[in-house]
């Protein structure tokens, strides 16, 4: 006897289904309770589910308003465990599927993510970007930002809450200074901050969580013009500098100074440094031959290496002489197991010594470019040497070898040591000079 395909269900003839070998063995409701194309999908195995097969509509035209029937197209949605959802719910819930389809909206969307909070997403896109491969480096200070400056004002609001009108109050206040974390106009900070905000919602718009073209909040913010910071230390202030120095007690500031002076590395990656990265020996067939530091890597994943100099290995092995059983190379002093955060306080007591002014860490690396290209070597050894992010397509291809970065940066400490001498080394115990 054949399958009855369509028939009124109800919950004894449900219970007496049997599977009857085809490939989809569905039988359709045609009680007058039941939406179209509602019925029950009988298994192999005994299971049974409620099922909605329907037409999705899609948007047509330039306006993309307009709606269209898919005829080619009839996707099955599984509503739910016979054993588990009551005939009546079930009808119930592919109505109101029917209902979103008539709308435009497909039932087999994932939509979970609707409605959710900036706060709450936050995590979703930091893994969402892990897993396309950008760096935790990148990821850092993204995260950081959006913390500092938009959770506070946005976090427990759905993402489609943020206003662009509130929004373009907090970057311009970001900009001026009025917000910014340091009391100080932050044009590029805001920038950043603009183009974090602005992945975020595509990702958000991949994942579902916003309407397909929906408006973002950072769309018409025009962003702030940058104008580089162009601060370099004079010989003179450099001499001034290491005078500081000498007068500096044995701590973090001491050391970090001198390497920053060297390697012209980013402030962070020397702060979080751990042994396990410092390698002070040289490794025939290792990827970076020379002694060198592991800094991280590139948004795209790239590996980036600091060469060393002997003068920065000497500065190195004299801190491992010293070292606690802290991998961190500059341990914290207030949390166990953790790198210091900052060297803020001590640096403004050795700055207003040396008589610098507003001159900041990170102006150190830009003194390194400068020294080196004193020292001649040319824009992409320069780049190359201070892992710096180059723009053109010939320099993104354009390698150079350690040993020439090796020997960059062993002009460039010959050159520091004729300025200002050795290494400054001092014991920890009572801050007196090991070694000048």
């Amino acid at each position: 006897m054949a399958t009855e395909a369509h028939a009124p269900l109800t919950p004894t003839r449900i219970k007496a289904f049997r599977y009857d070998g085809r490939s989809r063995d569905i039988r359709y409701d045609a009680s007058p309770k039941s939406p179209a194309g509602f019925g029950v999908r009988c298994y192999g195995s005994g299971k049974k589910s409620y099922v909605l097969q329907y037409r999705p509509k899609e948007f047509v035209g330039p306006s993309k308003v307009a709606l269209k029937t898919v005829r080619s197209k009839r996707p099955l949605k599984v509503l739910g465990d016979c054993d588990l959802l009551s005939l009546s719910d079930a009808r119930l819930k592919a109505q109101e599927l029917l209902e979103e389809v008539e709308v435009g909206l497909d039932p087999d969307e994932d939509r979970s993510l609707e409605g959710i909070s900036l706060c709450d997403f936050l995590p979703v896109y930091l893994e969402t970007k892990r897993q396309e491969g950008v760096a935790d480096k990148y990821l850092y200070d993204l995260q950081r930002r959006v913390q500092n400056y938009l959770l506070p004002v946005f976090g427990d609001r759905p993402l489609t809450a943020i206003k662009r009108s509130q929004y373009h109050h907090v970057y311009l206040g970001i900009s001026s200074g009025e917000r910014s974390i340091s009391g100080s106009p932050a044009p590029v900070e805001a920038n950043r901050l603009h183009a974090n905000l602005g992945n975020i919602f595509k990702v958000a718009e991949i994942k579902g969580a916003i309407p397909e073209g929906y408006s973002y909040p950072t769309r018409l913010v025009k962003k702030k013009r940058e104008n580089p910071r162009k601060r370099y230390l004079s010989d003179p202030e450099l001499k001034r500098l290491y005078r500081a120095l000498e007068d500096e007690p044995q701590s973090h500031a001491l050391s970090i100074v001198q390497i920053l002076c060297h390697q012209g590395m980013r402030k962070r990656e020397l702060l979080e440094l751990s042994w396990p990265d410092v390698h002070l020996d040289r490794v025939s067939g290792r990827e970076c031959e020379p002694p060198h530091i592991f800094v991280g890597t590139t948004k795209n994943g790239d590996k980036m290496f600091s060469v060393l100099s002997p003068q920065t290995i000497q500065l190195f092995q004299h801190l491992a002489s010293q070292r606690t059983s802290d991998e961190a190379v500059f341990p914290s002093p207030v949390i166990k197991g953790e790198s210091v955060k900052d060297i803020r306080p001590q640096w403004k007591r050795i700055r207003a010594e040396a008589d610098l002014g507003d001159f900041n860490l990170h102006d150190l690396r830009h003194c390194v470019g400068t020294w080196l290209g004193r020292l001649e070597k040319t824009e992409l050894v320069i780049s190359r040497t201070l892992n710096h992010r180059v723009k053109s397509v010939t320099e993104q291809y354009s390698l150079i070898p350690n040993e020439t970065k090796e020997e960059a940066i062993k002009e460039l400490a010959d050159w520091l040591q004729e300025q200002v001498g050795p290494p400054i080394l001092k014991d920890i115990s009572d801050g007196t000079l090991a070694h000048h």
